[in-house]
């Protein structure tokens, strides 16, 4: 018994011999059995003190201390060092105590106090207090409490305590205390309470206590605590405490922050600062900002700024702001700002300003609304309403109303209303120009034109045409004139005119004319004609009544004769004359007056007292 034990002692002895050559003592049979030393290859269990020069294990390998140099040692099957294990490859099972370290790869189950340090590809499970490394990939789970992951691609889950990474790309788990990337792709969940990223493209959700960020393309959620950014496109949803941001093209998702968030090229989506929200170039979606929100090109959608909203060119939707809010080319939809909107160039919808707001050239339909004042630069067809005063700089097909004035460059199809005045430049086609002060239309018109203070039509006008101390046309009129004042036509009236001091006009008057003080007409008078002091033109055809009939009283009608205090006038008179004096060259009727004269009656019955008659 006492000889076997000392035989044992010598076999053990010997194994702890650390030597360079292979030194052991192996009970083996055909290769398979015990080997006890620094023996080249066993299949079966391996004891030994130092590795050095192993070849290969198939079985278990237990060593005490570190090995020296293995660059060509595979073990299969289980590898336990008191130290480490340290091998070319390991399939299967490493245990070690400060380190598991392989040249190569390693498959299967590995873990080392220190650190398992794998300097080809890691598959299935490693676990390190210190950390897990791969230096080419990760297939599997690997777990360090400083650090995991690997210099290549971790496919599967990398999970640390401090940081855990992929040097090129990730493609399942990546979580850790500190921070957590890929250099390249990330594939997946990155998740850190730090900050989180992947250098190039990302897809599934990246998400860090502090940051998070994608270097190009990004699919899925993209958030961190302070802030979150993608620097190409994002499909998705962006989010960061501070700011938050796309650095291109936003295809499908939101971005979201308490202070700014931004897309730099299009966007398609919602983007919503707490601070400020903006997009660089078109958006489709909604931009909201706590102080202002802007897209820089065209939107369809909603923008909103609690200071201020814009689309820097065209609109399809809704900005508002609670100061101001515009549309830089083109708009549709609704622009509204506490104290101001525009739109710069065309508009099809409604614009609000507390104290102005404007259409830079065409209201294409409706509404251009203000407290203060409203304007269009060119056409419009709808309303245009300023509490102050409104304007269309070209032609109008609406309503304009304004509370001191309002005016139309051009023409006007529609209603015009000013407070104190109100015109139209040119024509108006149909419609109405009202005001408690002046209103006028400079050229023709068909419709109603009344001023509070007097009215006037440069051209012609077809309609009624009322002015409180006077109203009048350039040319001919057609339809009724009103005055308190006096009534004017540089050519024709037909219909009815009633000035309460006199109507007077170029050439004819057709219909019923009433004057205060007197008619009178440069060529014809037509119809029934009252005026309280003269009644006068050369050509006269229906019934007149005035004080005079066919004379002037004051200065004369014509400017070459402003020093007549008395001139007869009329040439023709035909019908029913009633006056104190009545004054025919030629009459064709009857007069009824104090004195009446014809003309072409005999010498005895030109001038008589009460009545005239020719037939």
């Amino acid at each position: 018994m006492m000889r076997r034990y000392l035989l044992f002692t010598a076999i053990l002895v010997l194994s702890f011999i650390p030597t360079r050559a292979a030194a052991s003592v192996d009970l083996a049979v055909s290769g398979w059995g015990l080997s006890l030393g620094n023996s080249n290859r066993i299949n079966g269990l391996r004891l030994n003190f130092i590795d050095d020069g192993l070849e290969a294990v198939t079985g278990v390998n237990v060593t005490l201390w570190k090995a020296q140099r293995n660059p060509n040692a595979v073990i299969r099957g289980a590898a336990v060092g008191l130290v480490g294990p340290y091998a070319r490859r390991i399939d299967g099972l490493a245990i070690g105590g400060i380190y598991t370290i392989t040249e190569h790869d390693l498959r299967g189950i590995s873990f080392g106090g220190l650190g398992v340090d794998v300097g080809g590809d890691l598959t299935g499970l490693g676990l390190g207090l210190g950390g897990v490394i791969a230096v080419q990939d990760v297939h599997g789970i690997v777990v360090g409490g400083i650090r995991s992951g690997a210099r290549g691609d971790v496919n599967g889950m990398a999970l640390s305590l401090g940081i855990a990474a992929a040097e090129r790309n990730s493609r399942g788990l990546m979580l850790a205390g500190g921070g957590a990337w890929a250099v390249h792709d990330a594939h997946g969940f990155v998740l850190a309470a730090g900050g989180v990223g992947a250098g190039h493209n990302g897809r599934g959700f990246i998400v860090g206590g502090v940051g998070a960020a994608v270097g190009h393309n990004a699919a899925g959620l993209v958030a961190g605590g302070l802030g979150a950014g993608v620097g190409h496109s994002m499909t998705g949803l962006v989010g960061g405490g501070f700011g938050a941001g796309v650095g291109h093209d936003l295809n499908l998702g939101a971005v979201l922050s308490l202070g700014g968030a931004g897309v730099g090229h299009d966007g398609l989506g919602v983007v919503v600062g707490g601070v400020g929200a903006g997009v660089g170039h078109d958006h489709t979606g909604i931009v909201l900002g706590g102080l202002g929100a802007g897209v820089g090109h065209s939107l369809n959608g909603i923008v909103l700024g609690g200071v201020g909203a814009s689309a820097g060119h065209e609109l399809n939707g809704i900005v508002g702001g609670i100061i101001g809010a515009g549309a830089g080319h083109s708009a549709r939809g609704l622009v509204f700002g506490g104290i101001g909107s525009g739109v710069g160039h065309d508009f099809t919808g409604i614009t609000v300003g507390g104290l102005g707001t404007g259409v830079g050239h065409s209201l294409d339909f409706g509404a251009v609304l203000s407290a203060g004042g409203a304007g269009v630069g060119h056409d419009a067809r709808g309303l245009v309403i300023g509490g102050v005063g409104a304007g269309v700089g070209h032609s109008l097909t609406g309503v304009t109303i304004g509370g001191f004035g309002t005016g139309v460059g051009h023409n006007l199809t529609g209603v015009t209303i000013g407070g104190f005045g109100t015109g139209v430049g040119q024509n108006l086609d149909f419609g109405a120009v009202l005001s408690f002060g002046g209103a006028g239309v400079g050229r023709s018109g068909r419709g109603i034109v009344v001023g509070g203070l007097g009215s006037g039509v440069g051209n012609d006008f077809t309609g009624l045409l009322a002015g409180g101390l006077g109203t009048g046309v350039g040319d001919s009129m057609r339809g009724i004139v009103l005055s308190a004042g006096g009534v004017g036509a540089g050519k024709r009236i037909s219909g009815i005119a009633i000035g309460g001091l006199g109507v007077g006009v170029g050439q004819s008057v057709t219909g019923i004319a009433l004057g205060g003080i007197g008619i009178g007409a440069g060529d014809e008078l037509r119809g029934i004609m009252a005026g309280g002091l003269m009644v006068f033109a050369p050509q006269v055809t229906g019934i007149s009544i005035g004080a005079t009939n066919g004379v002037t009283i004051g200065a004369g009608f014509w400017p070459g004769d402003g020093d007549r205090w008395f001139e007869t006038v009329n040439d023709r008179f035909t019908g029913l004359a009633l006056g104190l004096i009545n004054h025919s060259r030629e009459l064709k009727g009857v007069q009824v007056g104090l004195l009446n004269y014809a003309g072409n009656n005999p010498a005895w019955a030109r001038l008589l007292p009460f009545i005239n008659v020719h037939l």
